[in-house]
């Protein structure tokens, strides 16, 4: 088996990891795709000469969603014919709204041109900043179209150059590329890899993926395949979002404000009333925080970045931040009650208390009233004779 590149049948071979079966779905997950390696059959002499490029296409919810990317130059370390693409993905982590995954690629062999190479790796470095866009600036009702029109111009300038432009060009997938639409069940695991193959007809049982700290190659009987040509994609799925949002110190410092108003109420360093106000909507005007969670609680409900289980759970858990600090700040306030015996009644009545709230400086006792302990909330003290 040992098709050169640009001859032979064209597949797209779907590679899953063993035990992992749960299918992507949409408004629980993220999906985002690396370009992980590609390789092409050429004799070791055509690669001082030639060099490869291309194009990668995504559409997603329904053909809504399109990211178009470069994919720069086809650069080989001394001796290999298998090449590492990108240091980073290609389409970051991509709230998933549902529909069938496209994915298109377009490969082609041209002799070398210092100009053009330059113009493809600024292409590539430009494309994949748009998509990265595209993701970060999304909406509910998805990404910003006039971004994703710049996108598809970019790269179809691309196309364009390598088409008319390329001296000696090979189309090495064909004119039209290859092509692969999967359903959101066909997508299976944490991750999943696509190999687009053109070259020997391969049998799918027999393909698996070898991975290193470098990268990830496809294999064919336990041996590094060395057919045709291929580019080989990573599919990533996951339930927490990767990148930043802008919200996340917002978010971050909330929790961290409650938590300082529950320690500086049960540090006497401030009124249970005071701190009790900032748990509650506001009645006078004045933001509290839990004002402040309501106004984040529509900023994550409304980011369409995120995916609908995420939001809702980070807001679950604002929520209960504030449920637990309000029953902290009672707690504090609630009176202990707390039965001394008669021959404990006196200076000695401390021995009666529980040991977290002991304290050996009492500000006010009575004899069946109340009593304060430094450090604790008011004690009931009932004697008992």
């Amino acid at each position: 088996m040992n098709a050169p590149a640009g001859t032979g049948n064209h597949c797209v071979y779907p590679i899953c990891i063993r035990g992992e079966t749960e299918p992507l779905k949409p408004s629980e997950h993220y999906l985002g795709v690396d370009a992980a390696s590609w390789y092409l059959n050429k004799e070791s002499t055509f690669f001082h000469d030639f060099t490869a490029s291309g194009t990668l296409e995504i559409a997603m919810a329904s053909a809504t969603e399109k990211y178009h990317a470069a994919l720069g130059m086809f650069e080989l370390a001394q001796g290999a014919k298998t090449a590492p693409i990108f240091d980073h993905p290609v389409l970051p982590d991509r709230n998933f709204r549902g529909g069938p995954l496209m994915i298109a690629v377009s490969l082609v062999s041209f002799r070398r041109d210092t100009v053009l190479s330059q113009i493809l790796k600024t292409a590539a470095s430009a494309s994949l900043g748009i998509v990265s866009g595209l993701v970060e600036t999304a909406s509910k009702v998805g990404p910003q179209q006039q971004l994703a029109k710049a996108g598809e111009t970019l790269v179809g300038g691309v196309r364009d150059l390598l088409q008319h432009q390329a001296e000696q060009r090979e189309n090495v997938f064909g004119g039209s590329g290859i092509e692969i639409n999967l359903q959101p069940d066909a997508i299976h695991g944490r991750t999943m890899y696509l190999l687009f193959h053109r070259g020997s007809a391969l049998e799918p049982g027999r393909l698996s993926i070898q991975m290193t700290n470098v990268t990830s190659y496809p294999m064919y009987d336990n041996q590094a395949l060395l057919d045709g040509a291929w580019l080989l994609l990573r599919l990533r799925r996951s339930d927490r979002y990767s990148g930043l949002r802008d919200w996340f110190d917002v978010e971050r410092k909330l929790r961290i404000d409650v938590e300082n108003v529950v320690h500086d109420v049960e540090d006497r360093v401030r009124p249970v009333s005071s701190g009790a106000a900032q748990l509650v909507p506001s009645t006078t005007g004045d933001t509290t925080l839990f004002d402040q969670f309501l106004e984040l609680r529509r900023v994550i409900q409304s980011d369409g970045v995120l995916c609908e289980a995420e939001a809702r759970e980070r807001v679950a858990k604002l929520g209960e931040v504030f449920r637990n600090a309000r029953a902290a700040v009672q707690a504090v306030a609630a009176p202990v009650e707390v039965v001394v015996p008669k021959g404990l009644q006196g200076p000695s009545v401390t021995r009666a208390v529980p040991k977290g709230l002991q304290d050996p400086s009492v500000t006010r006792r009575g004899e069946d009233g109340a009593m304060q302990f430094r450090g604790g909330p008011p004690v009931a003290v009932k004697m008992r004779d």
